[in-house]
């Protein structure tokens, strides 16, 4: 297999994508922090020899030895390094020191996609429809792959600099050509618990076998959160989430029982991202317009807004991709479409084998809500128009200020380069 010019696997094996180096923490410049796990922590970070920047991911040995995750950090491992795909955030390498593993990421300058949704109050239906074929396409190929992702939520769905989504965190996956990670005593259920509460698919809350149609129940919980704002099972508690699940108690909007959640109550303090504009008129427009004429109206709309590259990027892309620098908040009604509804019903079927794609992929593709989608073109054509996050580190560009680093990241990277 082949790997990055200037990494090699230091024990010279060549059947690793992504060779395990003999690189350092002093190798890198740490930029600044992306997140944190319950045992890890991703920081941005600049290799000193290439100028390349990567997403590392540094996980505490003994954190997780403690919580018995040794044979999931494996999983994830060799999971990664065995895809090749532009839906995937791709493993570069992996190196250790005496407290710490370390994962090299390709890193994703656009950030989550959540916090695309989380910032507008919703996505446009033309920007959800696109997400959510690129979300078929990844699908697509961990089906061929033997993989499923277990955790598919729009957190785990991070944007490149162009706008396009990638798939990470892989620790929850359950790959069928390897053998189940062993489970902790007293834990022996058909189906191991894993994913986010409102994500979830019945059949693990019910301790049913797992297969592929549970990441499609997640990406029907996806689609639903991305046209309203929300995801469709969401309660107080998880408790009362999974029985909502189990119930599939959930409604659309102008439905009885759909609660608006203050749709056009929201303030002028919360349009951060750009001022009062016609957004409610454009979303109407949008909603009742002809599919093509919606299509051009968001390409015209993407054109305009996209301002460059996104931070760590190291090109430029096509029209109507990339960052924006503002975009107002949706308001108005929320409009769900007949075929958005159908495609969503058809995702949320509580029995797995009745879930649109569960035969065949082909069958998802071809559902009147992707019409006019161009699967052979979809990744390298426009993405729509995305809010940029804040560059890691707090620098106005992407290359991280020294003050902008936190005192704990900055602590931990320490220790590790003086272990």
């Amino acid at each position: 297999m082949a790997t990055e010019e200037g990494l090699r696997d230091r024990e010279q094996q060549e059947g690793y994508r992504a060779p395990r180096v003999t690189l350092t923490i002093k190798d890198f410049d740490v930029l600044g922090r992306i997140g944190d796990g319950s045992f890890s922590t991703v920081f941005l970070a600049r290799q000193k020899s290439s100028g390349k920047q990567y997403a590392i991911k540094m996980m505490n040995k003994h954190l997780v030895m403690r919580n018995k995750m040794v044979e999931y950090i494996k999983n994830e491992r060799f999971i990664l390094d065995k895809f090749d795909d532009a839906g995937i955030a791709k493993l570069h390498f992996t190196f250790q020191d005496p407290d710490n593993l370390y994962m090299g990421m390709e890193y994703c300058a656009g950030g989550e996609l959540y916090e695309q949704i989380n910032k507008r109050g919703r996505l446009p239906l033309e920007a959800a429809r696109f997400y959510a074929a690129e979300v078929v396409l990844i699908l697509e190929y961990l089906r061929k792959a033997q993989v499923v992702h277990r955790d598919l939520k729009p957190e785990n769905l991070l944007l490149s600099a162009q706008g396009h989504l990638k798939l990470i965190d892989f620790g929850s996956a359950r790959a069928f050509f390897l053998p189940a990670a062993e489970k902790p005593p007293g834990k022996q259920r058909a189906t191991s618990f894993v994913g986010t509460a409102e994500y979830v698919s019945p059949e693990v809350l019910l301790n049913a076998p797992l297969s592929y149609p549970a990441d499609l129940w997640a990406l029907g919980c996806m689609l639903y959160q991305m046209i309203v704002g929300r995801p469709p099972f969401k309660a107080a508690s998880e408790y009362l989430t999974f029985q909502k699940i189990t119930d599939r108690d959930f409604a659309y909007p102008g439905d009885p029982g759909y609660a608006a959640d203050g749709e056009a109550e929201e303030d002028d303090e919360d349009e951060e991202e750009g001022g009062n504009s016609d957004a409610e008129a454009a979303a109407a427009a949008e909603a009742a317009a002809p599919r093509g004429e919606a299509g051009e109206a968001d390409a015209a709309a993407a054109a305009a807004a996209a301002g460059g590259e996104g931070a760590g990027s190291s090109g430029g892309a096509g029209a109507g991709a990339g960052p924006a620098g503002k975009m107002p908040k949706l308001r108005g009604p929320v409009m769900y479409p007949d075929d958005a509804r159908d495609l969503t019903d058809r995702l949320l079927a509580m029995e797995p084998l009745a879930r649109i794609g569960a035969e065949d992929i082909a069958e998802l593709k071809a559902h009147p809500f992707f019409a006019g989608v161009d699967w052979a073109r979809l990744r390298s054509g426009p993405a729509p128009p995305y809010l940029p996050p804040r560059p890691p580190g707090g620098g106005p560009g992407s290359d991280g200020y020294e003050e902008g680093l936190d005192w704990e990241l900055t602590s931990l990277v320490r220790d590790a380069a003086e272990s």
